[in-house]
């Protein structure tokens, strides 16, 4: 009877600490999707447009700053920790592109975008992104550019990096 006792014991045990471990990874991998998702949004808006509005507040920038701030406050402060954010504006990480392909009445289209999670690193995703640059007068151009995104345990991105930003510059070059 006591032999019994301690299989069924062991067996609850073990099958409690198998369903702990299903819980756990199931909510690790819910918030994988989520930050993924997250990671494939930024890149996106990043990477597209800009839509008129903007385009037209970067035309009248002296007039239009606080629109312009306002855009990307709405558009981009969502997904980044509070912290950060001052920085990525500051910095110019995401409105960078945007003001950019603005400079030569330009405008950006994400054909291809790839979201993969770093092995060696928690929490960390790397892009590659294909970006088409329809020009005014000149012939549109397609580059790929590429990154990585680091999240906090929030789901909040606390870093972007861009690896090919001379690529992107010189594309958005006047040709004269």
């Amino acid at each position: 009877m006591k032999l019994q006792s301690n299989v069924l014991w062991k067996l609850v045990v073990v099958c409690g600490v198998f369903l702990l471990a299903v819980g756990c990874s199931s909510a690790d991998s819910a918030e994988k999707d989520k930050d993924r998702e997250t990671a494939e949004t930024v890149v996106k808006k990043m990477f597209s447009g800009p839509n008129e509005e903007l385009a037209e507040n970067y035309e009248n920038i002296q007039q239009s700053a606080s629109e312009i701030e306002s855009y990307y406050d709405e558009e981009f402060k969502p997904y980044f920790s509070e912290n950060y954010y001052d920085d990525v504006i500051a910095n110019r990480t995401v409105n960078l592109f945007h003001s950019k392909v603005q400079g030569i009445n330009g405008k950006m289209n994400v054909e291809d975008l790839t979201i993969e999670p770093v092995e060696s690193a928690e929490n960390a995703y790397t892009y590659t992104v294909k970006v088409q640059i329809t020009k005014v007068e000149e012939e549109n151009e397609t580059v790929e550019l590429s990154g990585r995104i680091n999240f906090n345990e929030d789901g909040a991105i606390t870093r972007i990096t861009h690896k090919d930003l001379d690529t992107f510059t010189k594309a958005v070059s006047a040709k004269e």
